[in-house]
């Protein structure tokens, strides 16, 4: 028997390897005649057959794990609608992962963006955080509800948390911020962070951000006060006001708390929102590249802001090369009126922004400029025209969204999506319905000749009804705005709006009954369209008499009822406007305006509100008399 050694561990090679039993040391079999038996010399022993299926499972293991992997990631990624939901193409998942800036990623449309297309994708609360899975935490927008409000606007706030809640945020859970001049008290904290699962924020306003500057002059800015509170402009006389607007026009975007976010959506109190939304606002916004997005674009009071268009024309004089070289500005002017601006703006209430924007150095400059002229104290600058003009002046028109989708109201002006009785409790609202709420048709402001809305829509919206004319129907004691061909009450697909989405170029809308209001809202009353003869002149006197200083507008007041002065100036007998009141609400909700008493609300309308609302404060924000507006009491 001869004994074998292995080579030592330097020889070892791949060849040497394959060829080496298992043991250091072997015999070998010698055959009768002395031969050593060569062939099985390195011969492997024996593989049993337990060990050989112990390799076939780990490879069919292996391989089961990896097939494993990669379904879980076609699934991860395609999104099948029996599990995920609607299904999400390839193309705007390229989109919401971040890599629309890589050729061929983008929506397509303005800029490389397609809104409708995103929303018919998207819609179905694809993104919510229960549904969303993955993508729909760790991809959200950095973007947040703010509010700017004080400790005993409580109620109010609470109830604009609670719908946006309940019809949106509660499936996105975006944190809330919360401003004030002053700390929030406890009670606030406490009532606002049960209303919502998100994180709530409570931040208090700097004190420079909330004074006078030191280039304004108090007597002068004391007697703006004074004069326009006597001729009725709305808060006119209210110092913290004139704060409120200079915040909000060039402040708010600056507080720490916000310099995290990207995008806001500004909320607030003792507003309603009356739709579900099924889709993620914020990231609608972002993915469309989306700077400003707005729900009603109405006539604002001029008074408040007789220099604004004067410096806004200084400033790009001044600074030309700030202006977007696709900025449209033509919609916001007047031909009739020697080319001065037509005093429309974006309704600032509501309103969705791109908080890059307002930091930007465009729109920086500009507020500076306006501040320094002093036009946020002796006069009233307010945010909304501000915004509007900015927004005009440096972004294209294609990067600002009308969400016709989302129902809306903030005191008088109301926005209700026409075709949507599945998802919203509110009447729907054709496109003109506020454009002159706040600007009533008597007061001597000239008017342009469109709506605002329709101006800044352009297009088809702006055609007119074969042979109508606006000095016609005024002749018949129409409002001179009911000659357009569309009334955004058409069929999906059949005006101008087209046949996709629901934004600018979203759906048309269109009318339908009104339906039970589940949530409490103000009472609405039906849009009234008759050629009845206007009150007369000594009517009107009357009304006009009951401007005492420091009242708010007539127009404000009139629309106690939701209710414009023209509709009411149709009804010569006041028994024949409570009947026409009781046919669109109810007699048990209608408002009674005695004729002897002017506008003075008895007292049984106060207590029908109550019965109906359940809260005196609401009942007595449809009630309200002269003599309480009188009391400098903020009700509008």
């Amino acid at each position: 028997m001869t004994t074998f050694s292995l080579p030592t561990s330097g020889s070892l090679t791949p060849r040497t390897l394959a060829r080496t039993p298992s043991h250091e040391n072997f015999t070998t079999d010698t055959a009768p005649n002395g031969s050593e038996k060569s062939a099985s010399r390195f011969a492997m022993p024996p593989i049993s057959s337990k060990s050989s299926r112990s390799r076939a499972w780990y490879f069919r293991r292996q391989i089961l794990l990896g097939a494993t992997l990669i379904f879980t990631l076609l699934l991860f990624v395609w999104r099948p609608s029996f599990i995920w939901g609607p299904r999400v193409r390839l193309q705007g998942f390229v989109s919401q992962t971040g890599l629309s800036g890589l050729p061929g990623a983008n929506l397509g449309g303005g800029n490389g963006h397609d809104p409708d297309q995103w929303l018919v994708e998207y819609s179905g609360d694809v993104h919510t955080v229960q549904k969303g899975g993955y993508l729909a935490r760790t991809n959200k927008p950095k973007a947040a509800l703010i509010s700017l409000v004080r400790n005993q606007e409580l109620d109010g706030i609470v109830q604009s948390m609670t719908q946006l809640e309940y019809h949106w945020n509660h499936k996105f859970q975006y944190p809330w911020i919360f401003f004030n001049d002053e700390p929030f008290t406890e009670e606030f904290k406490l009532a606002t962070q049960n209303l919502t699962s998100a994180k709530c924020y409570y931040e208090v306003v700097p004190i420079e951000h909330w004074s006078l500057p030191e280039w304004i002059d108090e007597g002068r800015f004391m007697n703006s006060l004074e004069y326009l509170g006597a001729i009725g402009v709305g808060k006119g006389w209210m110092i913290s006001y004139r704060h409120m607007c200079r915040w909000n026009s060039g402040f708010f975007y600056r507080h720490p708390r916000l310099l995290e976010f990207d995008f806001y959506w500004r909320v607030e109190p003792d507003v309603h929102y009356f739709c579900d939304i099924n889709y993620d606002v914020f990231r609608f916004v972002r993915d469309n590249n989306i700077k400003y997005g707005f729900t009603m674009n109405i006539l604002d009071d001029a008074r408040s802001f007789p220099s604004l268009w004067s410096r806004t024309m200084s400033f790009i004089n001044a600074h030309p090369e700030l202006v977007h070289p696709e900025a449209d500005l033509d919609w916001l002017l007047d031909p009739f009126n020697g080319g001065d601006y037509n005093n429309c703006q974006f309704f600032s209430n509501f309103e969705v922004g791109d908080l890059r924007f307002f930091r930007g150095e465009a729109n920086e400059k500009y507020f500076k400029w306006l501040d320094r002229g002093g036009g946020f104290y002796y006069e009233r600058f307010g945010d909304a025209p501000i915004h509007t003009l900015s927004v005009a002046m440096f972004v294209p028109k294609s990067e600002i969204w009308f969400f016709r989708d989302i129902g809306y109201q903030h005191d008088i002006n109301r926005h209700c999506p026409p075709h949507s009785s599945d998802r919203c409790e509110c009447e729907p609202t054709n496109i003109d319905e506020n454009f002159y709420k706040l600007v009533p048709l008597e007061s001597p402001q000239k008017k342009p000749a469109d709506t605002c809305i329709r101006q800044f829509l352009g297009g088809d919206w702006l055609k007119k009804k074969k042979d109508w004319s606006q000095e016609g129907e005024r002749a018949f004691g129409g409002d001179g705005y009911h000659g357009y061909h569309y009334d955004g009450f058409e069929e999906q697909g059949k005006g101008p709006l087209g046949a996709g989405g629901k934004g600018l170029r979203g759906v048309a809308g269109g009318s339908e009954l009104v339906r039970e209001v589940h949530l409490p809202t103000p009472v609405q009353t039906k849009q009234i369209v008759t050629n009845d003869t206007p009150c007369n002149d000594n009517r009107i006197g009357e009304f006009r008499s009951q401007r005492r200083e420091r009242a708010v507008s007539l127009n404000l007041l009139l629309h106690l009822a939701n209710m414009t002065l023209a509709e009411c100036m149709r009804y010569n007998d006041t028994k024949d406007m409570f009947k026409e009141l009781q046919r669109n609400v109810g007699k048990k909700y209608a408002l009674e305006v005695p004729a002897n008493d002017g506008l003075l609300c008895d007292t049984k309308a106060i207590e029908r509100g109550e019965e109906h609302f359940g809260a005196r404060k609401a009942a007595r924000r449809l009630t309200v008399s002269f003599a309480e507006v009188n009391e400098d009491k903020e009700y509008f």
